[in-house]
C-alpha cells in the first residue's frame, strides 16, 4: 500500500473548509489563512496545495508567488469566488489547476489529480 499524497488547504470559509475535509485518500492539513499556509510549507513537504485567493493576514496570491520560486515541484490548485476579476493575475503567478467556487468534492478531487499530473506525480489508482 503506498502512502497517501499530503495536501496542505489554506481556506478561510469554515463552509467551504468543512465540505473540503471531506477529500478522502489523500493526508489532509487544513489551515486558514496565508500567514498558516506558509509556516506550514516551511515545516514539510506537501505534494499539492489547495489555496484560496482571498484570505486573511497574507493574501492568497502572495503565497501563490512565493509557492512558485521557493515549492516549484508543488502542485498548486487555486479556488475562489472572485474568477472573474483575479484570472489574469493567477494565470501571470501560473497555477497547475484553477477551480471556481461553488465546486463540488468531484471537481476539486479531479482538479488535484490534474495538477499531480501535470507536475509528473500522478495520483495512485
Amino acid at each position: 500500500m503506498s502512502e497517501k499524497r499530503k495536501i496542505l488547504i489554506a481556506e478561510d470559509d469554515e463552509f467551504v473548509l468543512s465540505l473540503l475535509e471531506q477529500i478522502e485518500d489523500y493526508d489532509l492539513t487544513m489551515v486558514k489563512n496565508g500567514e498558516d499556509c506558509l509556516a506550514a510549507l516551511g515545516k514539510g513537504a506537501y505534494d499539492a496545495v489547495i489555496l484560496d485567493v482571498l484570505m486573511p493576514k497574507t493574501s492568497g496570491l502572495a503565497v501563490l508567488r512565493k509557492l512558485k520560486c521557493e515549492y516549484p515541484n508543488t502542485a498548486v490548485v487555486v479556488v475562489t469566488g472572485y474568477g472573474d476579476i483575479l484570472r489574469t493575475q493567477i494565470v501571470e503567478i501560473g497555477v497547475d489547476a484553477f477551480i471556481e467556487k461553488p465546486f463540488t468534492i468531484p471537481d476539486i478531487v479531479r482538479a488535484v489529480e490534474t495538477a499531480l499530473k501535470l507536475r509528473g506525480d500522478p495520483p495512485p489508482s
